[in-house]
């Protein structure tokens, strides 16, 4: 299903590299999900990478941007829950050389 519809977190300014943001999400049956992301893009927007229950996932996403923009379905690819749960931790790597700041912004997240 649908987890987070529009929904919309920014982090505080002044975050920094490693402080990270983790979800936990219960009651999954014992077979793949598929997950993926909706996020915002801003000129004060920093860069994140996600873990998907505590391992890293190697996506990593630059949230910099001119002009406020979705970024469309991010494919975190597909999992089992642990224990009939998925957490989702999405941690801040720095920033754009261009970016203001250190913001994110989640819109949606869907595991289906």
């Amino acid at each position: 299903g649908l987890v987070g519809s529009e929904m919309c977190i920014e982090t505080g300014h002044g975050g920094k590299e490693g402080d990270y943001i983790e979800f936990e999400f219960s009651g999954f049956e014992d077979r793949e999900y598929s997950l993926n992301l909706f996020c915002t893009k801003a000129a004060d927007y920093g860069n994140i990478k996600f873990y998907v229950n505590r391992q890293e996932n190697g996506k990593q996403l630059d949230c910099y941007s001119q002009e406020v923009e979705a970024t469309g379905a991010i494919d975190l690819g597909t999992y089992k829950p642990v224990n009939g749960k998925f957490i989702l931790r999405i941690e801040l790597t720095g920033q754009n050389a261009l970016s203001t700041g250190t913001l994110f912004g989640l819109d949606c997240i869907r595991i289906e």
